[in-house]
Formats: structure tokens, C-alpha cells, sequence
């Protein structure tokens, strides 16, 4: 029994995909360009407290305090000086001190309702 093929189904097939792998070089080709930090790496959007949450009815409460002394100038892995980056102006180190009260209530096991209030 001799099979037939359907050839415009093959190249519809090859035309999507070169072009979905097109797309991926072109956004892996944009995300690679080289990225500059603006004060360094002290406040990171990542909450720590994510992984503290409450059961479902439940409150947790949390008081944080934080202390960042970053003293030493970095440029990505490498060890950097002062201006050898050109900026408006040159940080020499930055000091971070913060402390907050977390709350979260867990309404569901979907929903978790926090606060955080920095003092």
C-alpha cells in the first residue's frame, strides 16, 4: 500500500516553524545586549518573606530588619574603581538600613492578603 503525503501540510509545518525560530534569535539576539546597574543590588524586588506564607485562616507576622554595607565596587563579576564607569556621578558606597513588619493572612489557600509597613 503506497502512502500519500500531503506536501502543503509538510511546508506549512517548515513555514511556522523557521519563523517561530526566527522570532527566538531575534529575542534571544535583544536580550543579550549589556545591562548596567543603577545603584547596585541592595533593594531587590524579590520578596524573602514569599515562601512564610500562612495556611488557609491563618496570620503570619514578621519583623525584619536589614543591613546592607556595600563597600566595594563590582562591575557584573569583576572587582571595578570608582568612575570607571562614566556617570553623573560616582557612588562610593552605598549603606542600607531598613526594618518592617510584615503581616499576611491567608483568606483561601488562593489568596493571601499581606502589609508591609517599613519604620
Amino acid at each position: 500500500m503506497r502512502r500519500s503525503f500531503d506536501w502543503r501540510l509538510i511546508m506549512a509545518f517548515v513555514r511556522t516553524t523557521l519563523v517561530r525560530a526566527a522570532l527566538a534569535a531575534v529575542l534571544l539576539s535583544v536580550s543579550s545586549t549589556t545591562l548596567f546597574a543603577s545603584c547596585g543590588s541592595a533593594m531587590c524586588p524579590m520578596d524573602p518573606h514569599s515562601l512564610n506564607l500562612p495556611l488557609p485562616r491563618q496570620f503570619t507576622l514578621d519583623f525584619s530588619f536589614q543591613y546592607i554595607d556595600q563597600d566595594q565596587v563590582r562591575i557584573g563579576r569583576r572587582d571595578g574603581t570608582v568612575g570607571e564607569i562614566p556617570s553623573s556621578h560616582d557612588e562610593v558606597r552605598t549603606l542600607n538600613r531598613a526594618a518592617g513588619f510584615l503581616v499576611n493572612y491567608a483568606t483561601s489557600d488562593r489568596l493571601v492578603l499581606s502589609a508591609f509597613v517599613p519604620f
